[in-house]
């Protein structure tokens, strides 16, 4: 059974009482990640039903709670995420995130951020490094510098500034069809 470790030190405003104090944050969080259960049947084991759906999109392939900042939150500071992370609300800072990276339609990084792979569908203001595959959605804008090794790019986004493919891959453009999640 593996498990991972979210770590922050910040300023946290949950939901929509700013006349409250802000709260400072210095905590670890310990999730523990589950294996996707098995049964057994005659002839063997079998996984999940879901495990053997097709998984087209990046959001698709990840596994595990995310560490999650909703619509509505806002945070303040350095974070350093071990797994996948969800942005619906705001974030001021710079970010390491050691996997998957969301961030909504309402969402809004300001500060550089780091990550595994990324879906961007709201706002980042501040340099972007994905290592591998970043898919841009077409109500996404970004204004700092993008570096991924793929990047995917919907019509109607907006990048303002260096766009850099560090792979052997061109920049793909595509209409996006799909409806959007709810919350993103």
């Amino acid at each position: 059974m593996g498990g991972s470790a979210r770590a922050c030190d910040g300023r946290l405003i949950t939901g929509d009482r700013p006349d409250r104090p802000a709260l400072h944050l210095s905590i670890v969080l310990a999730l523990v990640g589950r294996p996707a259960p098995e049964r057994t049947v005659s002839g063997g084991r079998v996984s999940d039903a879901s495990a053997d759906r097709p998984r087209r999109r990046i959001f698709d392939q990840v596994s595990g709670a995310p560490t999650l900042v909703g619509a509505g939150s806002e945070f303040e500071g350095q974070l350093r995420v071990k797994g996948p992370m969800s942005l619906g609300g705001s974030i001021v800072g710079d970010g390491a995130i050691d996997g998957m990276l969301s961030v909504a339609r309402e969402g809004h990084w300001h500060g550089n951020v780091s990550a595994r792979s990324a879906i961007v569908a709201g706002r980042i203001t501040g340099d972007l490094t994905i290592d591998g595959k970043l898919e841009i959605g077409k109500h996404a804008v970004i204004r700092g510098r993008v570096q991924a090794r793929i990047i995917a790019i919907a019509d109607g986004a907006v990048v303002d500034g260096e766009m850099k493919v560090t792979g052997d891959e061109p920049v793909v453009r595509f209409e996006e069809k799909r409806a959007a999640r709810a919350g993103s």
